[in-house]
């Protein structure tokens, strides 16, 4: 780990805006053939938390544009307030500055249109106010930070922390598109225990929709009852979308199945929210497919059986269950296809790239 009061980074060029002088870090960043990687700050860019990668290179190239600004801050409030000095609008800086450098980068940082918006970055500071009970040593440790910015109040200081925050992306940008190694052969046991293994690591559901993805791309490939399959990135609403799943066939350019992917229960209101969507788009078929086991839940049964009636079919089938029979009836040809298939859709788009590395390790150790 580099001691960060030992980097002298350069000047900001003051004539640049936030954006473009984030755009021309990130160029030198990839210049450099080993960048110096801050243990500190990896952690945080590589853990599973959209909002908090988000949060610390939003409240550190935000700082580094205007040092009047409280690095902590994360509304602005009330201006004539007597507690106003320093407090900005880290929300619209986002959408304005970060996010289009994250879409231009592939999605490096994750995708999230607006990442502010979540729970725990809806109070005045991040050191006060709304107590996050989930990954709370990861926003500590952002606190942590960040309070140590605000404290040397030093640009230098300021654009080194967010050179180690570019230095850890470079290291996981670079490996946005990978090769996979996939067997020739594979047996369905093995394949199944993969993908559990695959499904295992909480990935906010992104894991889980890449490998439904693929499966319904399996059985367009080998009964051809599909003629192309289309995944939702994950944090882009459905509605938004004007998708009725995460997953959708079509057959003959008519959309004929939705599937949604799930990694808890499916609840009621998933299901009405399912109905709704597949009647706005003409689908009379809805699959949802689950990580975890589903639970006996009598008002979901009554309300499919209901739906059947008027001409929306509802169905719900565990992952692994929804494998084994696809790979089952398709035969070992299908398997190695099928991981293939996984293996085109997280480099296709993906929102954190550590889900391909961890798929990539996967299928090194088989």
């Amino acid at each position: 780990m580099q001691d960060v009061d030992d980097v002298e980074p350069d000047n900001p060029d003051e004539q640049l805006s936030p954006l473009d002088r984030l755009r021309q870090l990130w160029v030198e960043t990839l210049d450099e053939s080993n960048p110096a990687i801050d243990d500190e700050v990896d952690s945080l860019i590589k853990c599973n938390v959209v909002s908090i990668r988000y949060a610390l290179l939003t409240q550190l190239l935000g700082k580094l544009a205007d040092h009047s600004r409280d690095a902590l801050s994360i509304q602005r409030g009330d201006a004539d307030s007597a507690e106003a000095a320093g407090r900005w609008d880290p929300r619209s800086f986002c959408q304005t500055q970060v996010v289009p450098w994250v879409t231009e980068t592939g999605q490096v940082l994750g995708t999230s249109p607006d990442p502010y918006v979540n729970n725990p970055l809806r109070r005045p500071r991040l050191d006060a106010g709304y107590e996050p009970r989930r990954d709370r040593p990861l926003w500590d440790r952002l606190v942590a930070i960040l309070q140590r910015v605000q404290q040397r109040n030093d640009p230098a200081y300021t654009e080194t922390r967010l050179r180690h925050c570019l230095a850890s992306l470079a290291l996981q940008y670079r490996e946005l598109a990978i090769p996979f190694e996939v067997p020739q052969r594979i047996s369905l046991e093995a394949t199944a225990r993969l993908v559990s293994a695959y499904l295992a690591e909480p990935s906010g559901g992104e894991r889980a929709q890449v490998v439904v993805a693929a499966l319904m791309r399996t059985i367009a490939r080998q009964f051809g009852i599909f003629d192309r399959i289309e995944r939702q990135a994950i944090n882009e609403s459905d509605a938004a979308g004007d998708s009725p799943g995460d997953v959708v066939c079509y057959q003959d350019d008519r959309l004929v199945f939705a599937v949604e992917v799930k990694d808890r229960f499916v609840t009621l209101q998933d299901v009405d929210t399912a109905i709704g969507k597949a009647r706005r788009s003409n689908v009379t078929e809805v699959l949802f497919a689950s990580a975890s086991s589903q639970t006996h839940d009598a008002m979901i049964e009554d309300k499919v059986q209901s739906e059947f009636g008027l001409g929306v079919n509802i169905y719900q089938l565990e992952i692994e269950t929804m494998l084994r029979v696809v790979l089952t009836i398709a035969g070992e040809p299908s398997r190695p296809e099928f991981l293939t298939f996984v293996g085109e859709e997280l480099n296709d788009r993906v929102t954190q790239p550590t889900h391909k590395l961890a798929w990539r390790d996967l299928l090194r150790n088989l």
